[in-house]
């Protein structure tokens, strides 16, 4: 297993840390592609560490790659039924790979 680096860790943290600081100032409709471009990176960090494990049994990857592809219609302001509906599917797929773990 390759170990997780603190700067790797510091960059996450940063990109997290700097994403809150523009919400303050930038529209709501942001919020959302902030927080699923936050849990994209994060995976792709815990992935390039070999965090992540047994990737066959869990459909994972399907996941974030249906995150990446609904973040930019986030930002949309006449969008946010269709976000909200598209991070619901997501949300339900994410508590049945939850299920599988218990």
């Amino acid at each position: 297993m390759s170990e997780l680096s603190q700067k790797e860790v510091l960059k996450l943290i940063s990109h997290m840390t700097t994403s809150a600081r523009g919400l303050i100032d930038e529209p709501k409709s942001y919020g959302p592609f902030r927080l699923i471009d936050s849990t994209i990176k994060l995976y792709q960090t815990l992935e390039k560490a070999d965090v992540i494990k047994e990737k066959n049994e869990t459909d994972l990857d399907e996941i974030i790659s249906e995150l990446d592809e609904i973040k930019r219609e986030c930002l949309a302001e006449d969008c946010q039924e269709d976000c909200a509906e598209n991070l619901d599917s997501i949300i339900n797929k994410l508590v049945v790979e939850l299920n599988k773990e218990m």
